[in-house]
């Protein structure tokens, strides 16, 4: 997000993470959304 550009902002962040972590893959913390198509 914005205003996260120095390391000490980014690491506050990644000590609030707790549902996932950084090292996450993408796919694996955000579902796909379904497709319906009709």
């Amino acid at each position: 997000p914005a205003g996260w550009d120095n390391m000490k902002k980014i690491g506050i962040l990644h000590e609030n993470l707790q549902s996932m972590k950084p090292d996450d893959y993408y796919r694996d913390v955000i579902a796909q959304p379904q497709t319906n198509r009709k």
